[in-house]
C-alpha cells in the first residue's frame, strides 16, 4: 500500500496552496511520483513574474491597441489595393490576348523556318547527287572515247589536217563569258 502525501505547489499567480493527493505507490524525498523505471527530475516551481507598474500596463495596451489598428490599415490598403477594376481587368484580358497571339506567330514563324530549312537541305543533296551522277557519266563517256583513234579516223578517212597558220584568227572575249576547257587539245 502506498501513503498519502501532502505537497505545496504555486497556482499561476504565484500563490501558494496546499494540495492533497490520493494514495500512491512511491514518492521521492522531493514529493513527486516515480513511477516504474521512469524517474522525472526535480525542477524547482517557477518564479512568479514580477508584477508590473498599472501605468506600465496602461502603455503596454495602448502600444498593442496602436500595432492592431495599424495591421488593420495595412491589411485594408493592401485588400484595397488588390482590388481590380474591370478596366484593368480588361487591360489585362487584352494584354494576355495580344502576348498569347505573339507567341501563336512566333511558333508558326519557327515552324516555317523549320520546314523551309529542311526543303533546302534536301534540294543541297539532290543537288549533290545529280553532280555525282553527271561526274560519273562524264567520267564514263570520257573514258569511252578514244582520241587516237578519232584522230585517225578525222585524218585518214575524213581527209582533216590541222590549221595552218593563216587559218588561226585570234579574236578578244569579254570577262563576262568564259570557257571551260577539260583536257589539252592534241597537237600533231
Amino acid at each position: 500500500m502506498g501513503r498519502r502525501y501532502q505537497t505545496e505547489i504555486r497556482n499561476d499567480r504565484g500563490r501558494q496552496r496546499e494540495y492533497q493527493g490520493a494514495y500512491e505507490r512511491d514518492y521521492n524525498q522531493h514529493g513527486t511520483y516515480i513511477d516504474g523505471n521512469t524517474v522525472r527530475r526535480y525542477e524547482a516551481a517557477p518564479k512568479p513574474p514580477p508584477e508590473k507598474d498599472p501605468r506600465q500596463e496602461q502603455e503596454e495596451r495602448k502600444a498593442r491597441e496602436r500595432k492592431r489598428l495599424a495591421k488593420q490599415a495595412a491589411k485594408a490598403n493592401q485588400q484595397r489595393a488588390m482590388r481590380m477594376s474591370p478596366g484593368y481587368i480588361l487591360f489585362l484580358s487584352a494584354a494576355m490576348v495580344l502576348t498569347v497571339a505573339v507567341c501563336a506567330v512566333l511558333l508558326k514563324m519557327q515552324a516555317d523556318s523549320r520546314n523551309h530549312m529542311d526543303q533546302i537541305a534536301a534540294l543541297e543533296n539532290q543537288i549533290l547527287e545529280l553532280k555525282t551522277k553527271n561526274d560519273a557519266a562524264r567520267n564514263k563517256i570520257e573514258r569511252s572515247i578514244n582520241l587516237k583513234q578519232v584522230r585517225d579516223i578525222a585524218i585518214n578517212q575524213m581527209g582533216m589536217r590541222y590549221p595552218t597558220q593563216d587559218q588561226i584568227i585570234y579574236f578578244e572575249v569579254d570577262e563576262d563569258d568564259y570557257m571551260n576547257q577539260y583536257q589539252d587539245i592534241p597537237q600533231g
